[in-house]
């Protein structure tokens, strides 16, 4: 397989796995229907992810993370929602 092809599967394996952190925590009665960093944060850790590096401005959260296969990313997200940005391998 080409190198772009087996990152950009990488990509969406990321961007589909962070997004799955928060598809449970979104009902009206969780106290995390407005998840927060330290919520993501937790969801991405029970998903196996290692989380390097939290920051939060500007309304978004950004968060550096690497896979159980040694694959680094950056993860952006909406504080306000949850909802991911965007998601990139670094």
């Amino acid at each position: 397989m080409s190198r772009t092809l087996i990152t950009t599967l990488a990509a969406a394996a990321i961007a589909a796995a962070a997004s799955a952190a928060l598809a449970g925590d979104r009902s009206a009665s969780s106290p995390e229907a407005n998840p927060t960093g330290q919520a993501i944060q937790r969801n991405l850790q029970d998903l196996g992810y290692s989380v390097s590096h939290v920051e939060s401005e500007r309304g978004r959260i950004e968060m550096r993370v690497i896979n159980d296969a040694n694959i680094p990313a950056k993860l952006t997200y909406d504080a306000k929602t949850g909802e991911l940005l965007r998601a990139a391998l670094r």
